[in-house]
């Protein structure tokens, strides 16, 4: 599917995949509450967006220094396209530096050829491990735990 798109699909398709998962791997990882909910879903939520996921999940320890990096050039780029209506592309020098900031994406184990391979490959591989370590975190491996504690009970 993301073959066939043009650039703005494809940046935008892969910034709402990568939102998703954030939102999975966040809610994996929280206790399974309704305030949970309310931080992560729905108008206004605190964890409701691009950004605030992917800071949320480095600050938890959910991704590495490297994924948070690539999620953040990714949003960059999201936003690039998201917020003009004139036409953009990946040889606007904004974008092109942000797609150059990006790691290999080691799964293809080819050098990408195109800004739109290397795009799609980086953050094909940061999805990938996101996806994994959610369900790692649903198994309970890397779940929160009520850490919590009382000093006067009773009254």
């Amino acid at each position: 599917m993301l073959d066939e798109m043009d650039e703005r699909g494809l940046v935008l398709s892969l910034a709402a995949f990568a939102e998703d998962a954030l939102g999975s791997l966040l809610t994996a990882f929280m206790l399974p509450t309704s305030t949970t909910a309310q931080l992560i879903e729905g108008f206004n939520a605190p964890l409701g967006n691009f950004s605030s996921r992917i800071k949320a999940a480095y600050s938890l320890g959910l991704i590495r220094k490297g994924q948070f990096d690539d999620l953040e050039q990714l949003r960059k780029i999201r936003n690039l396209f998201a917020h003009t209506w004139q036409p953009l592309g990946f040889d606007d020098q904004r974008v092109a530096g942000h797609i150059r900031s990006l790691r290999f994406g080691s799964l293809e184990h080819r050098w990408p050829e195109t800004p739109k391979d290397k795009l799609r490959t980086s953050i094909f591989s940061v999805l990938v491990a996101l996806n994994s370590m959610t369900g790692r975190t649903r198994t309970g491996v890397g779940k929160a735990k009520l850490t919590g504690y009382e000093l006067i009970t009773g009254f």
